[in-house]
């Protein structure tokens, strides 16, 4: 960031949070002057333009960040997103379908030699030609996944890696480089990164879930009813692929961190599948027995309803859908499950209504997260913040409950490594409390 822009932007931010919001307009101006690509700027921006309802403003700086960034995913969703909600499906409806177009680049060049080649197990020599094809055509991130996994096959461990970290450098968004990376992680035993790996897969499957949602709401308002039905079919066929994941994120991270207690669980003459789904089972029994003591919790209702997916109890998974958007009325990813679960149940006048309340702002939408974008853009304070207040447990001696309702409010605003780290600890500090399974509930 340019320094005279990133003085503009500080101040910018400090009178943002100090409530002069015209002040905080006219530095960030002043700083898009001085860097017209300045995202944080351009986002700020929009943020104060929908906190105050001023949609044709947000939908401005919008498109000058697809404009910066054609291929985030992301962006074109909140874009399309904003055309609904100023009355534009037609609009709404040309991002939502660049969003689903954007996928990593294609290599056509060689591919059938090193099909070959890796189907004759010769693998040397299509690593050779991939590397020859990086000096022409550097960021294909596609070569880097190819390259990752024949590292692998040769037993070239930190190679492997090396290359699929850079096809996710290259795209942050290539769904299939996340579940490959997580899958050669699980072959190499390696459990907890895996997790992480299927986890970010999750996040990616749900951008396009949600892409294919407002899709299907857009073009049922400009009169495409037929084609809306048939793109909630599309959504439905993806949607399972975020049960799946998280089915194995759950897996995993018992496995990663509670083996020894597990295989008190499990028959030890189980085969691999029926171990597989003796641990989801314990995951599932987990957040049910927690939900019983804390019926509060959104999210764990949410993640409820998703093992209930995975076990193929669809009725109950919506019951608990369900109750995560009473909780929480702008549960997007809750609200996006709900309704494709009840289109599987046949439920499709209320699931329609969930889609379109998926895509479209309530009141006070903007508000709270407008609020929430305010601590996340803080960043260089809210860890201080944060490291202060840990500080402060461990010279009383670290109380509990404080910890647990600190590790709570970290995950609530998606710090999850910080969180972690703040449950783990409870675990150590008090391994039979409440709050102790609390922390391996959250831990799943």
């Amino acid at each position: 960031m340019d320094r005279v822009a990133g003085v503009y932007f500080a101040l910018g931010f400090l009178y943002e949070t100090a409530k002069e919001e015209d002040k905080a307009v006219q530095y960030y101006q002043k700083t898009l002057e001085v860097a017209s690509n300045l995202v944080n700027a351009h986002q700020r921006l929009a943020a104060m333009h929908l906190h105050h309802g001023r949609l044709n403003e947000a939908i401005e700086h919008y498109q000058e960040l697809s404009e910066i960034d054609p291929d985030d995913i992301q962006t074109r969703i909140l874009l399309a997103g904003l055309y609904m909600n100023n009355g534009q499906p037609n609009k709404a409806l040309g991002e939502y379908q660049i969003a689903l177009t954007i996928e990593p680049d294609n290599w056509e060049t060689e591919n059938e030699l090193v099909r070959a080649y890796t189907k004759s197990g010769e693998y040397p020599k299509a690593i050779a030609v991939l590397e020859s094809l990086l000096e022409k055509q550097e960021e294909f991130p596609d070569i880097y996944l190819q390259l990752g996994e024949l590292y692998g096959k040769v037993g070239n461990d930190e190679q492997a890696q090396a290359y699929y970290r850079k096809a996710l450098q290259t795209h942050p968004g290539y769904l299939e480089a996340m579940v490959k990376f997580g899958t050669y992680h699980l072959q190499m035993g390696r459990y907890l990164p895996a997790a992480e790996c299927f986890s970010r897969a999750i996040d990616a499957n749900d951008r396009l879930l949600n892409a294919y949602v407002g899709l299907a709401v857009a073009q049922y308002h400009t009169g495409l009813a037929q084609k809306a039905s048939e793109t909630v079919q599309m959504a439905g066929a993806i949607e399972p692929n975020t049960t799946m994941l998280f089915a194995e994120v759950a897996r995993l991270e018992l496995k990663a961190s509670a083996v020894q207690q597990a295989k008190e669980y499990l028959d030890p003459d189980s085969d691999n599948k029926t171990i597989a789904q003796e641990l989801l089972d314990i995951q599932a029994d987990r957040f049910a027995d927690a939900l019983g003591s804390h019926p509060d919790r959104a999210d764990w209702h949410y993640r409820y309803g998703l093992l209930l997916r995975a076990q193929g109890r669809t009725a109950q998974a919506a019951e608990e859908f369900e109750r995560a958007v009473q909780i929480n009325p702008d549960y997007v990813k809750a609200l996006v499950k709900l309704a494709l679960a009840l289109h599987e149940l046949d439920r499709k006048e209320d699931s329609c209504k969930y889609l379109e309340r998926a895509v479209t702002l309530e009141p006070g939408f903007a508000d709270t997260h407008y609020q929430l974008g305010l601590i996340y853009a803080d960043q260089a304070r809210y860890p201080l913040a944060v490291e202060e207040f840990e500080e402060s447990l461990r010279r009383g001696g670290q109380n509990v409950n404080a910890l647990a309702a600190l590790a709570q409010a970290l995950e609530n605003i998606g710090l999850h490594d910080r969180a972690k780290t703040s449950w783990q600890a409870i675990l150590e500090l008090a391994p039979e409390s409440e709050q102790a399974n609390l922390a391996k509930v959250s831990m799943s």
